[in-house]
């Protein structure tokens, strides 16, 4: 900012700066509004859903860490959250993505298992929390997480299923400590490329690794 004669003149580099800062908070306002709208619905339609992914994806990247967990802690109660919108909040890191890791039922076993390979330890210890976590899943997330020797048991036959080459078998005899959390990811990358061959995706979205 420059003044002549008592004038204040903006620069074309401040004009910038608050046009920067106006549609940051016009996107923040509509990021929150509309998920928190969204999350009233007793029961959404699929017109609905999809309404919210389209407006609140292409935002994404024009909002705050803190809008982007308070919309993960919204979504994480929500029983009909937009499985697009979901994923792509998992995507970030713990601290903004754990309610949704641990409570959002838009997440299939595939997804869990695809956030894992992708995000290791941290996510692998928030997705451990969830309720009726398949046993196999949670098996891996141990041998992750510990640098001994683990063995993974078939889940039992009520158990949600997953693909057979997810069994990690661990020999003492020829195993050295560390081994079983490698076996374990590669038994994950085993899993996502097993079930993607069977049909099931796991969804990519813009901002994600595979």
């Amino acid at each position: 900012m420059c003044r002549v004669s008592g004038v204040s003149f903006v620069s074309s580099a401040d004009f910038r700066q608050i046009a920067i800062r106006a549609e940051s908070g016009k996107a923040e306002r509509l990021f929150r509004a509309t998920v928190s709208a969204f999350c009233s619905l007793t029961r959404p339609s699929r017109r609905e859903i999809a309404q919210l992914e389209d407006l609140a994806l292409p935002l994404f990247a024009d909002v705050s860490v803190e809008s982007r967990r308070y919309v993960a802690a919204a979504l994480s109660e929500c029983e009909y959250a937009p499985a697009a919108l979901v994923r792509r909040l998992c995507e970030e890191p713990v601290d903004v993505a754990a309610p949704l890791l641990i409570r959002s039922r838009a997440l299939s076993d595939i997804d869990l298992i695809a956030l894992i390979g992708r995000h290791g330890l941290p996510h692998a210890r928030a997705i451990a929390r969830r309720k009726d976590l398949n046993p196999t899943i949670a098996h891996l997330i141990r041998a992750l997480e510990k640098p001994t020797l683990v063995s993974v048991r078939q889940p039992e036959a009520n158990a949600k299923t997953v693909p057979e080459s997810a069994e990690v078998v661990a020999d003492s005899s020829q195993q050295v400590p560390g081994a079983a959390a490698e076996t374990a990811r590669r038994r994950l990358r085993s899993m996502m490329r097993d079930a993607e061959r069977g049909g099931a995706t796991i969804n990519a979205f813009a901002g994600a690794n595979t």
